[in-house]
């Protein structure tokens, strides 16, 4: 005797470049990525204003008020990297957590409303 209460069904597989859209973002990945950027872009700008303009624009200094031991100078630039690697890393690394938790978060809601159209109204009870 066949049952009248249908099967769950099994979600389609996405398309294949949806899929690749969708796909979790691996937060050590972003994170050191940022990370590396960061650094160098720090570490650029000193020794940049090192070389190019030394006297002016004092702005890069207010950056030892958040950074300790950042000064403009060589050693500055160094301790410049490690604390843009870190401030990045951590930058990108929630940037990708957060991404991730979004697009599952947009999922289950697309999922759920998918079921809810495909269902007859008062199934469950």
């Amino acid at each position: 005797m066949p049952s009248s209460v249908p099967a769950a069904a099994t979600p389609e597989p996405l398309p294949r470049k949806l899929a690749a859209a969708l796909a979790p973002i691996r937060a050590w990945a972003l994170g050191t990525a940022v990370g590396i950027v960061a650094a160098a872009g720090l570490t650029l700008a000193t020794l940049a204003h090192l070389l190019l303009l030394p006297s002016t624009a004092p702005h890069l200094d207010l950056l030892g008020q958040y950074f300790a031991g950042y000064r403009v100078s060589l050693a500055g630039a160094a301790i410049g990297a490690l604390w843009g690697f870190g401030t990045g890393f951590v930058a990108g690394a929630l940037v990708a957590l957060i991404r991730n938790l979004a697009v599952r978060l947009w999922i289950a809601v697309v999922r759920a409303r998918a079921s809810l159209w495909e269902s007859e109204f008062l199934d469950g009870i």
